[in-house]
């Protein structure tokens, strides 16, 4: 294969549609290798000027990419404009250790995979996942008692959100289709439209919104008194047989939480559920999943 057809391959392949640069070369190798069968990693790392084995490496996670890797990379596909800002703070991201450069690249992220989404529906989308609290005022609008009044909401919503945010999000919300105005309660209230993100914009918005409420979950520790919380950790060893069958087992009573919530009559408040489940250790079990 040649280098031209490479890069044609790797320009048809959004980097913006990635959040793992792990990901994206991944799919860049499997189209090579579909166009010509007889493309190897050997030469897909070669052709990135990388060694004899570093791409199959950097692909399955056994090696990072470095900043100096990442340029080699952006110049071999000959990367431009957004998606070459946009792997180049994916790279940052990544490899970062620092919380504010990563929170920074992210941020960089968001911003350019909005300016390449293709329609005004799947940004606003991915500006719903954006910020925690629409999700929040959109719930907090089904209760009989409440209101639309962006004052009525700065006052009840916890963390607070100020005002010029909460008028952001109901036009928001209503541009979604995901509010209207209920002419018998006479305020908005949510109607039945399923919340949702196209592809385009999905693993961006998802990323983002679990990193904003587990920072909410962090501050709810010291904000809310231990009489209407729940949080609780455990640590163990266990089997990567368990392991799946806990994350079957998270994934089920989540379900099963939304079905109550959905049969409950009389709802009164809105709450919070996060679980986790996560390695905290490197050992070879992990590392080949």
């Amino acid at each position: 294969m040649s280098k031209a057809l490479l890069k044609t391959i790797a320009k048809s392949i959004p980097v913006t549609d990635h959040t793992d640069y792990r990901t994206w070369l991944a799919a860049v190798y499997v189209a090579a290798k579909s166009s010509d069968p007889s493309y190897s990693y050997t030469k897909f790392s070669n052709d990135l000027e990388l060694g004899s084995s570093n791409a199959h490496l950097i692909v399955s996670g056994k090696r990072d990419l470095t900043e100096k890797a990442g340029n080699k990379i952006i110049e071999s596909f000959k990367l431009t404009g957004k998606q070459r800002k946009y792997f180049s703070a994916l790279v940052t991201y990544q490899r970062s250790r620092s919380t504010k450069d990563r929170e920074q690249a992210f941020n960089e992220m968001m911003s350019l995979k909005s300016e390449v989404l293709p329609t005004t529906l799947s940004k606003n989308q991915l500006e719903f996942f954006a910020d925690w609290y629409n999700a929040a005022i959109l719930e907090l609008l089904r209760l009989p008692d409440a209101s639309d009044d962006p004052q009525w909401l700065n006052k009840t919503i916890n963390p607070k959100v100020s005002v010029p945010q909460i008028k952001r999000s109901l036009k928001l919300l209503t541009d979604l289709g995901y509010l209207k105005m209920d002419q018998k309660l006479n305020r908005l209230f949510p109607t039945e439209a399923t919340i949702s993100t196209g592809n385009e914009a999905y693993g961006m918005a998802m990323v983002s919104y679990h990193q904003q409420m587990l920072d909410v979950a962090k501050q709810s520790i010291n904000d809310v008194e231990a009489s209407k919380r729940e949080i609780s950790a455990t640590t163990m060893a266990i089997t990567t047989s368990l392991r799946q069958q806990f994350k079957q087992d998270i994934i089920s009573l989540r379900k099963r939480m939304i079905q109550l919530a959905n049969e409950v009559e009389g709802a009164n408040e809105i709450v919070q559920i996060n679980m986790q489940l996560f390695p905290i250790a490197q050992t070879k079990e992990n590392q080949d999943d």
